[in-house]
């Protein structure tokens, strides 16, 4: 069941920018399924993975309507905590990098308009 961009582009402006950006870097990442991990992202932001767990936590937890954006598939190892995968059945991964990387580059406009 597909969601509306519209209502999905909603629920993600609502997200602080560090979780969009956590969002974007595992959708930047080439393996499929997409997968959201602490660990996953730390390797790929050199982040402390601990750091990580709570963005990754509130990020897995990211709903449109009823429909989770994530959903969980258990503690996968290397990793050792919990794994979460992309609902593609609620919005595709190339649309939703698209449109992730589209809110942020809003952000960094809005931000360089403050700032000056």
């Amino acid at each position: 069941m597909k969601i509306d961009k519209a209502k999905i582009e909603n629920e993600l402006r609502r997200l602080p920018v560090n979780k969009l950006r956590t969002l974007s870097s595992v959708l930047n990442r080439e393996e499929s399924p997409v997968l959201l991990n602490s660990a996953l992202i730390s390797g790929a932001t050199g982040a402390r993975a601990e750091q990580l767990g709570g963005q990754v936590s509130s990020v897995a937890r990211t709903t449109v309507g009823e429909n989770p954006l994530f959903y969980p598939v258990g503690k996968i190892e290397p990793y050792g905590s919990m794994t979460w995968r992309l609902n593609e059945e609620v919005f595709p991964k190339d649309e939703l990098k698209k449109l992730v990387d589209s809110i942020l580059k809003d952000i960094q406009k809005w931000q360089q308009k403050i700032s000056r």
